[in-house]
């Protein structure tokens, strides 16, 4: 029990330093420069909650597992990244590469402590390709953002760290929840085949519930 209230602290620590001390001056940079107005949800107050409801579920589910550890740069931006990307259609390229610093030393770690260094090299590989298969969709009109094809290798390469199945998992929530919302702007907000809307949200969101709910 001590050692999982420590553990709390210390994801508590992360997730403030991150989502709120470094996080918030960049949602206030980026909302200005976009010209969107603030709302509810990306409050102050609400991207803390948010934050610390997300630690607080994944040390609870997930302590003792390797996955909690994967989950740390999610717990560290993952909130802000999306309150970000959601509001002004940007993932920063500063954010990003705190990002994939994080990720990068999570998984050398996880190789550490687990003696394994298979699913780690797997991580790389299916990064990579990914980056690749997905680095002709930014020359494409309407295609990939450039903070997407920075961000879908380190989530691909988070969750296949964890397990072929949390991959698996990853990419069907994905799909899914960006494919509902793409439904539901077309239908309810009558958006054109124009519109763009993030998909980084709906990314960060489903690695998490993925390197949640599937245990390793």
């Amino acid at each position: 029990m001590k050692m999982q209230l420590l553990v709390l602290i210390i994801a508590l620590l992360f997730a403030g330093v991150g989502n709120l001390a470094y996080g918030l001056p960049k949602v206030d940079k980026y909302f200005r420069l976009s010209g969107q107005a603030r709302a509810f949800w990306n409050k102050p107050w609400v991207i803390g909650l948010i934050a610390g409801v997300a630690v607080g579920t994944a040390v609870i589910v997930r302590f003792g597992s390797i996955n909690l550890l994967l989950l740390f740069p999610l717990l560290t931006l993952g909130t802000v990244l999306s309150v970000i990307d959601a509001g002004t259609q940007r993932l920063p390229r500063s954010m990003t590469l705190t990002f994939l610093i994080l990720v990068v030393t999570v998984v050398i770690l996880a190789g550490f402590i687990t003696g394994q260094w298979v699913k780690p090299a797997y991580a790389l590989i299916v990064a990579i390709g990914s980056f690749i298969l997905l680095l002709p969709g930014t020359f494409v009109r309407h295609g990939i953002g450039a903070g997407d094809l920075r961000l879908v290798p380190l989530l691909v390469g988070l969750a296949t760290c964890s397990s072929w199945h949390s991959l698996l998992l990853m990419g069907i929530l994905s799909v899914v929840g960006s494919g509902l919302w793409a439904l539901y702007l077309v239908t309810v907000k009558k958006a054109s085949s124009a519109t763009r809307f993030a998909f980084g949200p709906w990314l960060l969101a489903a690695t998490y519930i993925a390197l949640l709910v599937v245990p390793r």
